[in-house]
């Protein structure tokens, strides 16, 4: 028997001239998919806000603890995370009347690169909504931070204030001793006592002083985080123009269609030689286990 023997298989440019057409078809169809789909798609629109975050700005006093150890890109993503948590979005939510999970999926954060500001950007229907909705994210994150901020320092300053009335009560229970005892005829305050009262008092001094400090911080504290570029009109859709999505298409059914054409003419017609079988001599004697 002969062994199959393959017919040749054309080259690159050859597949190509024979199956121009398919090439052609499966271009001018990836066009016309991607361009219909596009206009079929409504137009969006984005819009942005800067925001520049400082690990230590808007504090009187360094009173609020630094974030992440004062890692500038872990606290940059922390900042970026909580412009999209739900504390600000609900609040910008509200403002913007949508739903907060809504507005939570159309906006994006960035960090910019080589700085500390953060681009808030949103996607909405219209040009108004976007710039509204941004605008929105924007101020809360801002007002939020503002607010964390000096509800830190308070609380500080409140904290302090169980300290001070403790001192304070001490220091009465003294005067109400020294007092009894000088009532008494031939009464001697005790040194010591003295002693005790004079460091009450430079306590007092000094608990009454940081308490003070700490809400004069809270009531001049602006925050670590301010608008520096607001939230514009959008010129124009952010979504992909249709001669771009029809380029894209064309492109892309080019493409499939040069290498479907390589793969089909690599595959190729193949020629097979099938043995013939031979039959018996026309001068060979009849055989007898057939009669």
């Amino acid at each position: 028997m002969s062994s199959p023997v393959d017919g040749p298989r054309p080259d690159l440019l050859t597949a190509l001239r024979q199956r121009w057409l398919l090439v052609l078809l499966l271009a001018v169809a990836g066009a016309l998919l991607l361009g219909g789909a596009q206009l079929l798609r409504p137009d969006v629109y984005t819009s942005s806000a800067d925001v520049v975050w400082r690990a230590n700005g808007g504090q009187v006093l360094p009173e609020l603890p630094v974030a992440d150890d004062g890692d500038p890109v872990r606290s940059l993503s922390t900042e970026a995370a909580v412009v999209v948590g739900d504390q600000v979005m609900e609040v910008a939510a509200r403002t913007a009347d949508v739903a907060a999970d809504d507005l939570r999926e159309a906006t994006t954060v960035e960090v910019q690169e080589s700085s500390n500001v953060l681009v808030i950007s949103v996607t909405a229907d219209s040009a108004e909504e976007a710039r509204d909705r941004a605008a929105a994210v924007a101020d809360a994150y801002v007002t939020g931070n503002r607010e964390r901020g000096t509800a830190s320092l308070t609380a500080q300053a409140d904290a302090l204030q169980q300290q001070i009335d403790t001192l304070t009560r001490q220091l009465d229970d003294i005067a109400a001793q020294e007092a009894r005892i000088l009532d008494l005829p031939g009464g001697v305050l005790d040194p010591t006592t003295g002693v005790r009262r004079d460091a009450l008092v430079e306590q007092l001094a000094e608990a009454s002083q940081r308490q003070n400090e700490l809400r004069t911080s809270a009531a001049l504290y602006t925050g670590q985080a301010d608008v520096i570029s607001g939230a514009a009109l959008p010129d124009a859709p952010s979504s992909r123009s249709l001669p771009v999505a029809t380029a894209l298409g064309g492109a892309l059914g080019l493409l499939v269609g040069v290498l479907l054409a390589i793969a089909l003419g690599r595959r190729g017609p193949r020629r097979t030689s099938r043995p013939e079988l031979a039959g018996p001599p026309a001068d060979a004697p009849p055989d007898r286990r057939s009669a």
